[in-house]
């Protein structure tokens, strides 16, 4: 069963920079809180062709999600697909405000493993997921507004 999830985050700061935390995959691991690490299986580290393995864990549940960057719009778009255990895409794209506001999009339409969708299976991953998703974009949202770089270039 697929569940869809959409979460948004207005960051006061402009594209560009937004683009350079989003750009560096290896750091997400800085900002999302269920990713323990990533471990890339190609010779990128950006762009389409990208494959890298994402050590996800939420709650008690730990898995290697593999995933491969199906899209790559410089300074506005990545998305992947997911391929393992839970498979689907997500998409994280960036819509300019104004020169220093940054609309920050995360959608994601994943499917679960049969044993995972008892009836409530789907609506609970959405409700963990949204939340723990939500936290990580605040997170980003952090990290970017106390960025030395932009500080200095202000």
């Amino acid at each position: 069963m697929s569940t869809q999830i959409k979460i948004t985050q207005l960051i006061k700061r402009p594209q560009w920079l937004v683009w350079s935390y989003l750009a560096r995959i290896e750091d997400h691991v800085n900002w999302m809180s269920d990713a323990e690490s990533i471990t890339f299986s190609s010779a990128s580290t950006s762009g389409v062709g990208t494959e890298f393995v994402c050590l996800t864990k939420v709650g008690p549940i730990r898995l290697k999600d593999k995933m491969e960057i199906t899209r790559w719009q410089e300074g506005s778009e990545i998305t992947i697909r997911h391929s393992g255990l839970v498979s689907g895409s997500g998409t994280l794209s960036l819509d300019r405000i104004d020169e220093r506001h940054t609309l920050l999009t995360w959608q994601e339409d994943l499917t679960f493993p049969v044993f995972f969708v008892a009836p409530f299976g789907p609506y609970v991953a959405k409700l963990v997921l949204s939340q723990i998703w939500k936290s990580n974009l605040k997170r980003l949202n952090e990290r970017i507004k106390t960025d030395p770089l932009e500080l200095n270039r202000a």
